[in-house]
């Protein structure tokens, strides 16, 4: 189980960089999108589709690690009430897992109801919004290194 669990930071850490490098490439084009009037192309749509799939991916590992594989994850639920108390690991046990979950409804949403504009400068703008508003979210959500519950920004093996 801990190499398991070794092997899942690792990924959970490297898909990390990826939603985060996909999730501007996505945000800049859909800004110069909106800002050049062009028509909402196959390319832009994909590369929104690529971007939450990346983010639901790295959410599924999360969660994985959450609901088993770590230690720290199952020595938390044993004793909540003292988990609560410490806030690094009340940071893990709720903000954190609520950020992301909170990040990933915003992204879905915001992104399904974009969908639905007819006109593509509209689209642009309003799946703009719901990226920027996710990525507000999911990077609160992230332990960075200025924060007391920091995790390493590269994790090795």
């Amino acid at each position: 189980m801990e190499s398991l669990h070794a092997l899942l930071l690792v990924v959970h850490g490297i898909l990390r960089w990826v939603v985060l490098a996909i999730g501007v490439v996505a945000l800049v084009r859909l800004v110069s999108g909106a800002r050049a009037a062009r028509t909402f192309e196959a390319a832009d749509a994909k590369l929104v589709k690529g971007f939450l799939a990346a983010f639901d991916t790295q959410v599924l590992v999360g969660l994985v690690l959450y609901l088993g594989v770590s230690p720290l994850g199952v020595r938390m639920f044993e004793n909540a009430a003292a988990a609560m108390k410490t806030p690094s690991l009340r940071f893990f046990m709720v903000e954190h897992v609520f950020g992301m979950l909170l990040a990933a409804t915003v992204l879905h949403v915001g992104t399904a109801r974009a969908r639905r504009l007819g006109e593509d400068a509209a689209r642009y703008r309003a799946t703009a919004l719901a990226i920027a508003l996710g990525f507000v979210v999911l990077a609160a959500s992230i332990p960075w290194p200025f924060f007391p519950y920091a995790r390493p920004l590269f994790r090795g093996l």
